[in-house]
């Protein structure tokens, strides 16, 4: 087996970069671009998830505005169904009209 098929565990997990102790100066250029794919897509499902680890600073405008959409789609939901955690303040003044004109 190469050094290459060996860097990404099937887990997205590295031998050379764990998830707490990553010495990046350790890393060839190619590992450190690989690792720090993995890094970003790590953060993004983390923000997706609404876990502790999420770095919104780490995030793209792209990326950011991606998940603030979903957010306002999964309020908006929540408020029409009247299930889950539902921010009135979060929605536009249509939305506020067409969930009162459903009660």
């Amino acid at each position: 087996m190469s050094n290459s098929d060996q860097l990404f565990l099937p887990d997205g997990g590295d031998p050379k970069c764990g998830w707490a102790d990553c010495d990046h100066s350790k890393l060839t250029e190619s590992e450190a671009a690989r690792i720090a794919v993995a890094e970003q897509q790590r953060n993004i499902s983390a923000c997706k998830e609404g876990q502790a680890t999420c770095d919104y600073s780490q995030l793209t405008p792209a990326e950011a505005k991606m998940l603030t959409d979903a957010e306002h789609k999964r309020n908006y939901a929540a408020c029409l169904r009247d299930y889950g955690y539902c921010d009135p303040s979060q929605l536009t003044a249509e939305e506020t009209r067409s969930i009162q004109k459903g009660q």
